[in-house]
């Protein structure tokens, strides 16, 4: 089986929304609004919730990256009848990034966390699904914004 989906990954500010939006005109865009909806599945006002528990920390990734499953096969499939690429923000990479600084705040190394090499597991596994990710990196054109609950 042939994988439709097209990921842009990167730091929050470096442009995958704005590429997206432009390039709307070209191909499939998913705009899937992945850790809002983990969020509301799991009942929490706030991501910030995440930084109360290491318990926490696995629920909010782990529900995260089961809504980017569920989307990137819905996209694929949707890129299967259509026969043209889907384009998603976000990929498994971003949440790997997002996943080490949670733990991070939190005092947990990665290294030693079985929940993590289960996760990271999880993460390979979905990283398959993409027929191509496109990396975005941070630009000094670009200035960066320091938001709460986002990569650091």
């Amino acid at each position: 089986m042939r994988n439709y989906v097209v990921g842009i990954s990167g730091t929050h500010g470096t442009g995958k929304s704005f590429l997206s939006r432009h390039l709307e005109e070209h191909m499939q865009v998913d705009h899937s609004q992945l850790s809002r909806s983990a969020q509301k599945a799991l009942g929490w006002d706030t991501l910030s919730r995440a930084e109360e528990s290491e318990a926490n920390v696995w629920a909010l990734q782990n529900a995260i990256l089961d809504a980017m499953i569920k989307r990137d096969r819905e996209a694929n499939y949707l890129g299967q009848r259509l026969n043209e690429p889907v384009l998603v923000e976000r990929t498994p990479a971003d949440l790997y990034a997002y996943t080490r600084m949670w733990l991070v705040r939190l005092g947990i190394d990665p290294r030693e966390s079985a929940e993590f090499k289960a996760y990271h597991a999880r993460l390979v596994e979905a990283i398959k699904a993409y027929r191509q990710v496109i990396m975005i990196f941070p630009h000094e054109s670009i200035p960066f914004v320091a938001e709460p609950n986002r990569a650091d």
